[in-house]
């Protein structure tokens, strides 16, 4: 029972790190098209994250920051290798599940 306990941990989180990976690039891939469809790259404007609305600027902290942990963590501070978090999202979230895994197994042990 307790590795169906396990497992089942690892599967929700990797299936939760995979949806907010899809959604923050969905949200963000959504704003660089209107963006460019917009007259503003006519005029030599780029867009930045000042024109971010509320669900932009969240799925661009989510897409670079907490995807980005625990492994990849140095995406937090090198923009140029922000394209690996579509490689790494999966190792982090099994890392992650490890852990709470591991923290599970210490309370349990604690209460025992």
């Amino acid at each position: 029972m307790n590795m169906v306990k396990r497992f089942v941990v690892y599967v929700l989180v990797v299936a939760l790190y995979v949806f907010l990976l899809l959604i923050s690039l969905y949200t963000l891939a959504k704003y660089e098209w209107h963006y460019a469809m917009n007259e503003a790259v006519d005029k030599g404007e780029f867009y930045a994250i000042e024109s971010f609305n509320n669900s932009e600027y969240f799925s661009y902290l989510l897409y670079k920051y907490f995807l980005n942990f625990p492994l990849s963590i140095f995406n937090w501070f090198f923009s140029s290798t922000l394209y690996l978090t579509a490689y790494l999202t999966i190792p982090n979230a099994i890392v992650v599940a490890w852990f709470i895994n591991t923290l599970m197994q210490k309370k349990k042990k604690k209460y025992s």
